[in-house]
């Protein structure tokens, strides 16, 4: 299975990170393990200021319904709005909302966020099927 990973960055000023990202996603089938988002396709330099990036994993185990996305980086920086999850198997879209900072000096200096699954559905389709 592959997933096609969306990350839109905060329009906050300040918001963003040179950091190293990471996520693990949890499934009905267990999880994926720590997965680096290390290469945008869309940019050169990931994770700026109101700036949507996109990674595809490939060749992975298929999770199967998706519950919840930890998300978390190797030094300070700030919030991802929201990261979306498509199962390019299956076309299903699972968004992970994040209205925190990723941060050890702002909010409260937790640079690891456990989010649940706000909605699932089809691309473009708000959460339904």
């Amino acid at each position: 299975t592959s997933y096609k990973i969306t990350v839109k960055t905060s329009d906050v000023r300040g918001a963003g990170t040179d950091s190293n990202v990471y996520i693990l996603l949890f499934g009905a089938n267990g999880d994926s393990g720590e997965l680096h988002l290390k290469k945008s396709e869309t940019f050169q330099d990931p994770f700026e200021q109101n700036q949507t990036d996109v990674f595809t994993l490939d060749n992975m185990l298929s999770l199967g319904q998706l519950s919840k996305l930890r998300v978390w980086h190797d030094n300070t920086g700030k919030v991802e709005s929201f990261i979306e999850v498509e199962d390019l198997k299956t076309h299903k879209v699972y968004s992970f909302h994040c209205d925190k900072w990723l941060s050890k000096s702002d909010d409260d200096k937790q640079i690891v966020r456990e989010l649940s699954c706000h909605e699932q559905g089809r691309p473009g389709s708000a959460g339904t099927e």
